[in-house]
């Protein structure tokens, strides 16, 4: 008679229940039941070339991945061109698209002064602060979206990355890699495995030579028209001074601040006129009415560059306020 052995089949049943347990998990990874942190391919891999490194995308599993290009020198080349530019914008996710108008860089660059969009989606002042503190950015000029930038505060991405935790290092680590086998999987090299773990979620690309962004596979069904904001912020008092602060810092690195207001739904123009004349920065004034967006409060590319534009136009009194 043979005896059974209860230790063999533990280990049998282990064994099966951890093939059971992984194979779960990479299924939930796929479809997007599970944030992993570092899965990117459902994202789109549309827009990788040897300038653009994917900066975000729209699906959780993924997220951000900006942060850390500068903060932990992922992208070394981005780094390089941001510690020598001439010219650093600053802001949050609209001034993201704005800034990358090629309208906005060309007065700019027609006078010789090299730019670089440093502003980061989600994101206000003391990430910025922080990055130019640790390269010891040292621009000419400064221009802010100041749609309540300077709050003194950083966002849940900016923080985790600012850290120095080993796990957010890690994670870090393997989205570096991971973003190369997305482009070569995803777009470059399709395989057999490729039409199931690939997909189109909006992402968007960041320039390694000047911070630009490019955006792809983002949905196109309407533009509706912005109207701006026309109360208070909470706080303005806050604000103001640590506007006042951020001047100080730029002042103190051979630099001059500029203001300006991207359109949104969330600035008060008349407000920004008079917390640009208390923080004591010249202030590009563009008329913020009139101009669409693909989600309610983000310009549309091409609007981008009609203000980019009327910021052209307007930004000659603010570089002769910075001696320019």
């Amino acid at each position: 008679m043979i005896k059974a052995d209860p230790v063999r089949y533990l280990r049998i049943l282990l064994g099966w229940g951890a093939v059971a347990l992984v194979l779960a998990l990479a299924g939930s990874a796929v479809d997007g039941r599970l944030s992993s942190n570092f899965w990117v391919f459902r994202c789109s891999p549309a827009g990788y070339s040897a300038e653009f490194y994917m900066g975000t995308c729209a699906d959780r599993a993924f997220g951000d991945y900006e942060h850390a290009a500068l903060w932990l020198d992922k992208e070394p080349a981005a780094v390089a061109n941001l510690k020598a530019a001439d010219v650093v914008f600053l802001g949050n996710s609209r001034a993201v698209i704005a800034f990358s108008a090629e309208a906005v860089r060309r007065p700019f660059e027609d006078r010789g002064l090299k730019t670089f969009n440093a502003s980061i989606n989600g994101e206000w002042d003391l990430f910025a602060k922080m990055v130019v503190q640790k390269l010891d950015l040292r621009p000419r000029l400064v221009v802010v979206n100041a749609d309540y930038f300077f709050f003194n505060s950083i966002n849940l991405w900016g923080r985790r990355v600012v850290s120095g935790h080993p796990e957010v290092t890690l994670e870090y680590e393997l989205k570096s890699r991971v973003l190369d086998l997305h482009r070569r999987w995803c777009r470059d090299e399709p395989n057999r495995f490729s039409d199931m773990i690939c997909g189109r979620h909006m992402a968007q690309y960041r320039s390694r030579l000047n911070g630009r962004a490019l955006t792809v596979d983002f949905a196109r069904d309407s533009f509706p028209v912005m109207k701006p904001a026309t109360g208070e912020p909470r706080g303005l008092d806050h604000i103001v001074a640590t506007g006042r602060e951020f001047r100080r810092m730029v002042e103190e690195r051979g630099g001059c601040l500029i203001l300006t207001a991207v359109p949104s739904i969330e600035a008060n123009p008349e407000v920004v006129r008079r917390m640009a004349a208390a923080i004591g920065s010249p202030l590009v004034d563009v008329p913020a009415e009139g101009y669409a967006s693909f989600d309610g409060n983000h310009l549309t590319v091409p609007e981008a560059e009609r203000w980019g534009e009327a910021f052209a136009q307007r930004l000659p009194p603010a570089l002769a306020a910075c001696g320019r």
